[in-house]
């Protein structure tokens, strides 16, 4: 049986660990999943379900919902604004949200410009919330 309250919980974890990202990102010219606005601050990109009772990522620049799990090209191709890893990582947390499955932080570290205090710090956010068993990761450069 499907619990609608699970899934409402893991989206405001996953978009809690968003945030802290975009918190935390200092070493970066814009943090993840979040994009600069006029005001020069960042809008931060985040999941929503619609009144339909799907899920949607609401992209941090264009603004406009984006179906991360079945989503048609078209959408990807015109409404998000981040790079193929990015989409990946949405993927993830989607299914994270919707199953409640381990997701993984492929690409969350240092070979991104990261430092290792910060890449620690959301491995182990995104360990606290269940979304990752470990913060430990392989060092491939």
């Amino acid at each position: 049986m499907i619990n609608v309250q699970e899934r409402l919980d893991r989206a405001a974890k996953i978009n809690d660990l968003i945030k802290y990202i975009g918190e935390i990102d200092k070493n970066r010219y814009k943090p993840l999943l979040h994009s600069k606005n006029d005001e020069g601050s960042f809008n931060q990109g985040y999941f929503i379900f619609g009144g339909n009772g799907l899920l949607y990522f609401i992209d941090s620049y264009t603004r406009k919902p984006i179906r991360p799990i079945d989503s048609a090209r078209y959408q990807r191709d015109h409404y998000f604004s981040h790079g193929g890893n990015m989409w990946w990582l949405v993927q993830s947390f989607a299914q994270f949200i919707m199953t409640g499955k381990e997701g993984r932080l492929r690409d969350y570290k240092e070979i991104w410009g990261f430092d290792f205090e910060t890449t620690m710090l959301v491995r182990e956010k995104a360990k606290q919330i269940g979304f990752i068993s470990t913060v430990d990761y392989p060092h491939h450069l």
